[in-house]
Order: C-alpha cells, then sequence, then structure tokens
C-alpha cells in the first residue's frame, strides 16, 4: 500500500508527569473509490531516559467490504552499531535467500561486511522461532560485542522475518534492515498466491506491536545472546543455500 508515504490526518502527543512516559500517535488513511479503506492508527511510547521505544500499531477496515493488507516494518540500522564484523543474531526455524545474490552469501548471512562501494544487496527470508505466546527477538550487536540492538515482536502478529543487508558506502547507504512483517516484500499477486496477505472484515480492527531495545554494554548483549540462544534451543536452523519455490517470487 501507499500508507507510508501519506501524510497523517490527526497527530497528537503527550506526557505522564506520573511515570515519566512521554507519547506521540497519528492516525492516517489509505483510501481508494471502488476499492478498499483502511486506517493505521500508530502509537510510539517511551519514557524519559529509557533504552527502549514501543511502536504500538492498529489498521482498521472502514469500509463495508472486505480488506486485504500488508505490514512489515522497515527498521533499518546504521553505524555505529553496523560496523565490519557486526553480527546478527535471530533464533531461525527456517532461512531461504530471496535471490541468486543473496545465495552468494548464505554461509555469512549473519555476519555484516566493512562498506563496499557497488555492493549489491542481499535478502534472507526467515521463519523464526519464539517462545510459547509467540514472543521473539533479533539482535544486531557491533563487532566487540560492547553495543546493539534488538527488535521484539510477536510471532502470532509478524510471522514473517525478512533480513536486509546493503552494506554499500557510507555515501550510498551503508544500512541493515530487521523487518518482522505479516509476509514477506514480494510482488503482492505472489503474496496473496501464497496465502499471506491479511484480510479484516468490515469495522475489524488488528494490532501489532514492535519493540525497539537499545543495549549499552556487553552484559546487555549477553542478556540478549542467551533469550535468543533458549528460543533456538527448540530446533536445529534449516539455512537453504538456493531460492527456494513458495518463498521467492524469484524461485517460483
Amino acid at each position: 500500500g501507499k500508507v507510508a508515504n501519506l501524510p497523517a490526518y490527526k497527530v497528537a502527543t503527550s506526557v505522564d508527569s506520573n511515570n515519566d512516559g512521554i507519547r506521540v500517535e497519528g492516525w492516517v488513511e489509505e483510501a481508494r473509490f471502488k476499492f478498499q479503506k483502511l486506517e493505521l492508527h500508530s502509537a510510539v511510547t517511551t519514557k524519559l531516559e529509557s533504552t527502549e521505544i514501543c511502536i504500538h500499531d492498529t489498521v482498521t477496515n472502514t469500509s463495508d467490504t472486505v480488506a486485504e493488507f500488508q505490514l512489515l516494518y522497515h527498521i533499518n540500522f546504521g553505524t555505529p552499531i553496523l560496523e565490519a564484523g557486526a553480527e546478527v543474531f535471530a533464533p531461525v526455524k527456517t532461512l531461504v535467500p530471496r535471490t541468486h545474490r543473496a545465495e552468494e552469501g548464505v554461509s555469512t548471512w549473519s555476519i555484516i561486511s566493512a562498506p563496499e562501494v557497488g555492493f549489491r544487496e542481499q535478502v534472507y527470508f526467515m521463519e523464526l522461532l519464539g517462545n510459547a505466546d509467540g514472543k521473539s527477538q533479533v539482535l544486531l550487536r557491533n563487532a566487540a560485542g560492547t553495543l546493539g540492538v534488538s527488535v521484539h515482536f510477536n510471532l502470532t502478529q509478524l510471522p514473517c522475518f525478512t533480513l536486509w543487508k546493503n552494506t554499500a558506502s557510507m555515501r550510498d547507504g551503508y544500512v541493515v534492515g530487521l523487518e518482522p512483517g505479516t509476509n514477506y516484500p514480494n510482488p503482492r499477486s505472489y503474496e496473496k498466491s501464497q496465502g499471506r496477505l491479511e484480510t479484516l472484515q468490515p469495522g475489524e480492527s488488528r494490532e501489532f506491536e514492535v519493540r525497539l531495545e537499545l543495549h549499552l554494554d556487553a552484559l546487555s548483549i549477553e542478556t540478549a545472546q542467551r533469550k535468543i540462544a533458549e528460543y533456538q534451543a527448540i530446533i536445529s536452523p534449516q539455512v537453504n543455500q538456493n531460492m527456494q519455490r513458495g518463498w521467492s517470487v524469484d524461485a517460483g
């Protein structure tokens, strides 16, 4: 959809002096005549001196007909966390390269390289593991293990995870994306054919929550790595060396 590039028709801010809470929220409508009408309410909250930010989104079908939608959180990180030797930790059930280009880097999918002029993106689709309630976590940490960030989300809401590696030159965009979503970033028609489009009945709403946690020392990072290891202990990861049908449109 176009919601990421649409302005909010209403924005509100509030401060809770009792617990130092800060809240910014906005409402965006994506509508087209004789197509569908969706509203996104997004609330971003944090606390004074906190190392966490919480994003709570509600998608509502405001029409009288069934609506389809996709939602992906394209969360990008760069320096100083991103550097040569930085690493991604994720509790992987299944990993699939999106393209032939991504196949070239499967063996080092979790390792971040130094900036490279002309680097062509490598994208990996994953099914992740979590706890009994669906809670999961992905960590990006620097090479020394002293600075990092975790993305927390629930697999019952966001079952598909995409890792976007774009370690081009600094001027051209040295960045990595940790991207939980309802589906994978293939063409809409392909995702629909694979049963990964979400639907909302008239008036129905669906809620999503993503939490970003900044790790400022080695102890915090070690705690995050242990939690991810607990999730991973369920099964060994299945890392596919090649594209797979049903995952990537390039594979068919």
